[in-house]
């Protein structure tokens, strides 16, 4: 995908800031929108795609490496975290709504993941921005590449420019926010 080509993500937020499952992207038709349900019906959709989830994670797990399994295991235990999934069922048996907060993924490093420029997570952040059950959340960024470099200092040294670019972008969104 290039990075101009923006990629939209509609839906309906069923809870304040967890997002489980796949994506995928659909090129050229657009998937219809479900009415939302009772908050009994909401509630019974949201833990059963949890469970559907944990089993699509459960089988990637089998399949990983020690490494990888490992985390996977740690998202399937998100999942069973009843201190997360409580406000959130709670919520949605109040009836309350509320945007999904979503992050934007800043690429740094090897460039593996995210947008790869400053003007590509702004465009990302301004499509997030105009979405009503969607709110931009802020930056992650992930630098992996440093993880080895013991000394503190000297990973701070080596990753002074993706924190500048982090920085640009937050700097460039909360100016873009201020002018909603």
């Amino acid at each position: 995908m290039s990075e101009g080509s923006p990629i939209v993500l509609e839906g309906v937020a069923a809870s304040g800031g967890l997002a489980v499952g796949r994506l995928a992207l659909c090129h050229g038709r657009r998937a219809l929108r479900r009415v939302a349900g009772t908050p009994a019906e909401e509630r019974a959709a949201l833990v059963a795609a949890m469970a559907r989830a944990a089993a699509q994670l459960e089988a990637l797990a089998a399949g990983a490496e020690l490494l990888a399994a490992e985390i996977l295991e740690f998202q399937i235990a998100l999942l069973d975290d009843d201190e997360l999934t409580e406000p959130i069922l709670a919520r949605i048996a109040a009836g309350t709504g509320r945007a999904l907060h979503v992050l934007v993924d800043l690429g740094v490093g090897r460039q593996r993941t995210g947008c790869a420029s400053t003007a590509g997570a702004l465009a990302v952040a301004r499509r997030i921005a105009g979405a009503n059950s969607l709110a931009f959340g802020g930056v992650q960024a992930y630098a992996g590449h440093l993880q080895h470099v013991p000394e503190m200092a000297e990973r701070a040294r080596q990753g002074a420019p993706e924190d500048a670019k982090i920085e640009d972008v937050l700097e460039a969104s909360q100016q873009m926010h201020k002018k909603r």
